[in-house]
């Protein structure tokens, strides 16, 4: 499921520069769907679109409907985890007993004049991955 994330963001990030939450589940035979949010505004906050879909990954915890999610974001990494660059993709991965944000430092570079020129994409450079154990975040039945 992280990889899954980590690739779906790439995707995004070099067509796009940026990208809004979205998310993997896993049920209990292992089956995994992606997820994505939407609120009904053209121009949505990020941290509107992350608590709907954390909100719909709760209770999907909590009726035993999910065993696993990744939840991505776009963020900024604090800075008492000394990241070669600003932003990261950063995902929740739970399951019950386990919680922790991994977090993928990127930096977009836009093309050059003669990339532009020749319509090159984005591309990204990734610092190394960390992750930071959390508090769990869903509610787990039995947790």
């Amino acid at each position: 499921m992280l990889d899954g994330c980590f690739d779906f963001a790439h995707t995004v990030l070099t067509k796009e520069g940026a990208f809004f939450p979205f998310g993997e589940t896993a049920d209990a035979s292992g089956v995994r769907s992606m997820v994505g949010g939407y609120n009904g505004e053209e121009h949505p906050s990020p941290r509107e679109i992350y608590d709907l879909l954390l909100g719909a990954f709760r209770e999907s915890a909590r009726d035993s409907k999910i065993s696993a999610a990744a939840l991505a974001a776009d963020v900024t990494v604090p800075t008492e985890y000394e990241s070669p660059y600003p932003d990261a993709v950063r995902v929740l991965v739970e399951a019950p007993g386990y919680s922790r944000f991994v977090y993928r430092p990127y930096r977009v570079i836009e093309p050059s004049g003669m990339g532009r020129l020749f319509r090159r994409g984005r591309e990204v450079a990734y610092g190394e991955v960390f992750s930071v154990s959390m508090p769990p975040q869903l509610s787990w039945p039995g947790v």
